[in-house]
């Protein structure tokens, strides 16, 4: 397998564990001790699926990669998702030590009503722990928070995306529609959600 062949050859440590069970509870139950759940995002909904499942519930983030002719670069440029709520709050923590190696950090708090607390608190978090964040602010296109999301994430060159996961339940987000669902169908670069 081509994986496990890029696994010999980096200087991570990793394992292979094969497990008879459904994909999200086999995820799960090894997600209290991991890091980090790291995903392959596809282009199909079965993947999304698989991904929105995890974050939803996981202890652990989950690094959803999706398909790329380019590596993941841990030390790119990196935007973070920010309505001020407890899952974006958990997603930031969990996204330090990748910010410690960022190229540049963006905090994208987009205008639509829901921001908790304002970005400027979570740019004052990061100085704490030596990040600089940018602060950048715009407003929902047409209600659309995940999209102006990515649009930012594209316009600072971003090449990892860090949010919160499911801020409201994944039945009503998928009813409604939400930010969660449509970074996770339509984002093209790695994510890392928590919740």
């Amino acid at each position: 397998m081509k994986v496990e062949e890029r696994l010999r050859n980096s200087i991570a440590e990793w394992e292979w564990t094969h497990v008879d069970d459904e994909a999200h509870l086999a995820l799960l139950r090894r997600a209290p001790i991991a890091d980090v759940v790291v995903l392959s995002l596809g282009s199909d909904r079965k993947a999304q699926s698989l991904a929105a499942k995890v974050a939803a519930t996981a202890r652990a983030p989950v690094l959803a990669v999706p398909p790329s002719d380019r590596p993941f670069d841990p030390a790119g440029i990196v935007a973070i998702a920010w309505d001020g709520s407890a899952e974006s709050s958990v997603a930031l923590r969990a996204s330090l030590p990748l910010l410690r190696k960022a190229a540049s950090v963006h905090l994208i708090e987009i205008e639509d009503r829901t921001v908790r607390t304002r970005s400027e608190q979570g740019a004052h978090y990061l100085s704490r722990h030596g990040i600089k964040a940018a602060v950048v602010r715009r407003a929902a296109d047409s209600g659309d928070a995940g999209g102006a999301i990515l649009k930012v994430a594209e316009e600072v060159g971003a090449s990892l995306l860090v949010m919160g996961a499911y801020g409201y339940s994944r039945t009503a987000e998928f009813l409604l529609g939400g930010a969660t669902q449509a970074v996770l169908s339509n984002s093209r670069i790695p994510l890392l959600l928590a919740h």
